[in-house]
């Protein structure tokens, strides 16, 4: 798996190093621990001018390799922005929010001018399913959990684990609750129909709106969606 991700993230750094000094946006997550360690590696830290992290995670591990670190208020359209992915299907489609980082990270897709998503072969489906990552409002946790129940979407609070006590609490003070659907046969229409629900912040579906999707595979090689 890490031969995958190296991989990939090998890549994305192909594809963005010749474009000069950039402004970078930064996801969360071990794959793109990997594309910062490739980054480290190769001498290919002074082509970002700086990076905007999405978590302390992303920001200590961009501090560590000695990149500037900025915000959307400096730079309100990152250059590029590199992020990985739970689960991808064929058509680039994805969802995202493992670490509970995908409302900051569905801002930073948006706002950057482009949009390199990689990870590797174990989280490529034919199609998408649960659990789909959901952060939500604490005070509208428990009418979300009936409302997404009575949708049939079985969702539950992420509680943190590894001798922590309560519930998974973003870096936007949110909550996060986990939608388990069979299949998500039509992503566009189910993050919409999930985002209009009163006390959501975000979902983590992310419908592929021109990103650039890169699959690692253990042989060392990849594939673009």
């Amino acid at each position: 798996m890490l031969a995958a991700r190296r991989a990939a993230a090998k890549r994305a750094l192909e594809l963005v190093s010749s474009e000069g000094r950039m402004v970078l946006g930064l996801g969360t997550g071990t794959t793109v621990v990997t594309f910062v360690d490739l980054l480290v590696e190769e001498g290919a830290t002074k082509s970002f001018e700086a990076v905007v992290p999405t978590s302390r995670q992303s920001e200590e591990l961009a501090r560590r390799a000695g990149l500037k670190i900025a915000s959307l208020g400096d730079y309100p359209e990152p250059d590029l922005y590199v992020d990985s992915f739970d689960q991808v299907d064929r058509a680039g489609n994805s969802v995202k929010g493992g670490g509970a980082a995908h409302a900051r990270e569905k801002v930073l897709m948006a706002a950057s001018r482009k949009v390199v998503l990689i990870g590797d072969h174990l989280k490529l489906r034919e199609r998408l399913s649960g659990p789909v990552p959901v952060e939500v409002l604490p005070f509208a946790v428990d009418f979300l959990l009936r409302a997404f129940d009575g949708m049939g979407m079985r969702p539950s609070l992420r509680h943190a684990g590894q001798g922590k006590v309560g519930p998974v609490v973003t870096e936007n003070g949110n909550l996060v609750i986990d939608l388990n659907p069979d299949v998500v046969d039509d992503p566009a229409a189910f993050e919409a129909r999930v985002k209009l629900m009163p006390g959501v912040v975000e979902v983590g579906i992310c419908p592929n709106r021109g990103y650039k999707v890169i699959v690692g595979m253990p042989d060392g090689s990849t594939i673009e969606l």
